[in-house]
């Protein structure tokens, strides 16, 4: 009977361990299990919630044309800004808008700054060259030795007294950097004969800005320009509006009553480089104290011979403006000075074969502004190097332009 109460001890007890045994394997298995569930849940989770998301990638730095694809498979847009530095190679991505490891949703656009110059080019002189010349010269732009080239964009002509075929005015100026392959665009003399001819307006639609200003001052006819801001960079300090008022029968008749309306479109570049194309700056007049009126601008060269102009050239990029309370377009690089003129005045008419530089001085003078109230005054430093002859008034106004604003 001892012996049967051992074995049903035993027995409990091996049934107690065993029952231990599968608690034990019960409690793995469900913390397993729920492990399993909660690393499920989680992975799902994460899957659900990244779905149509990405990581975004650091492309600042590598060159657009290696990120393309990538960007686009993660199923990025892409907005492209033009800048213009010889510092970095073509294609180099300068700046992205989205930070390195950003989550964003599938569809996201990123904008890349990037690099389109290899090279930047000054514009050469062609004022008073022939038009026949020009291409060549635009053609032939040594930077070493290497070639490159510039283009010949809109070309206005109006009658002037300079031969027929003689360019008047350019744009961009001499000496202005741009990236080869861009436009420069033409004001060409038509002749003194077709002075006589019925006044017939150019088509100015599209035409340059910086081309209308000087256009304006070539034909003494003041110009008012409005800026309109746009979102298309093409149209961009170009004129999108013009409206002439009061203007003559012929060319050769009395132009005082006549003015010239324009509107100009304005691109709000959000990216701008110091080193690249020229920079196109409002200027307010209220923030220079000017009167109201007409005026003659010029831009103020500090240095001799920037970028091809004349030694003896202290003036140059003429225009005549009808100033009001709007601000108004100017083109510099660098930092550049303004001069205004109250009126109109006749640049200083050079011919030394023919004249003296007194007989010069005195022909000038004896010019009269449209309105016949005011003489014409010199504005071009081509009176030799004594100071004082440089000019026979100084400016109404000089306003500093700071190129960085």
């Amino acid at each position: 009977m001892e012996n049967s109460q051992n074995a049903s001890g035993q027995d409990t007890e091996t049934r107690f361990t065993i029952m231990q045994k599968i608690f034990r394997a019960s409690v793995y298995y469900f913390i397993g299990l729920s492990i399993f569930f909660i690393v499920g849940f989680i992975i799902i989770s994460v899957r659900i919630t990244m779905k149509n998301k990405v990581e975004i990638p650091s492309v600042t730095g590598k060159l657009y044309l290696d990120v393309h694809n990538h960007l686009t498979d993660l199923g990025l847009k892409i907005e492209i800004k033009n800048e213009h530095t010889t510092e970095y190679p073509y294609g180099f991505i300068l700046f992205q808008s989205l930070s390195p490891g950003k989550i964003v949703k599938e569809g996201s656009r990123i904008t890349l700054v990037v690099n389109q110059s290899q090279n930047i080019v000054k514009v050469p002189r062609l004022v008073e060259m022939k038009e026949d010349l020009v291409q060549n010269i635009l053609n032939n732009i040594h930077i070493g030795s290497r070639n490159f080239r510039l283009i010949i964009g809109t070309v206005t002509r109006i009658p002037s007294d300079k031969a027929v075929g003689e360019i008047l005015a350019q744009f961009p100026e001499a000496g202005t950097p741009v990236v080869p392959d861009s436009p420069v665009s033409l004001l060409v003399s038509l002749g003194a004969e077709e002075q006589k001819r019925a006044f017939k307006f150019p088509d100015v639609e599209n035409l340059p800005i910086g081309i209308a200003k000087e256009m304006a001052f070539h034909l003494k006819i003041p110009i008012t320009i409005k800026v309109k801001s746009v979102n298309d960079e093409n149209k961009h300090a170009r004129i999108i509006r013009s409206e002439i008022k009061n203007p003559p029968q012929k060319w050769n008749e009395p132009m005082s009553k006549t003015s010239w309306n324009v509107t100009t479109a304005f691109f709000p570049y959000e990216y701008k480089s110091e080193d690249g194309p020229f920079k196109h700056i409002l200027v307010n007049p209220d923030d220079h104290n000017i009167d109201p009126g007409k005026y003659t601008l010029a831009v103020v060269r500090e240095q001799k011979n920037p970028g091809g102009f004349q030694e003896d050239q202290k003036y140059t990029v003429l225009s005549y403006l009808e100033i009001g309370k709007d601000p108004f377009p100017s083109f510099i690089f660098e930092k550049e000075k303004l001069a205004l003129w109250k009126g109109y005045y006749v640049p200083f008419e050079e011919n030394s074969n023919a004249q003296t530089r007194e007989e010069q001085k005195q022909s000038s003078e004896k010019k009269s502004s449209p309105d016949g109230k005011e003489k014409g005054k010199i504005i071009f430093d081509n009176a030799g190097k004594n100071p004082e002859e440089k000019i026979n008034r100084e400016p109404d106004y000089i306003l500093s332009l700071d190129y960085k604003s």
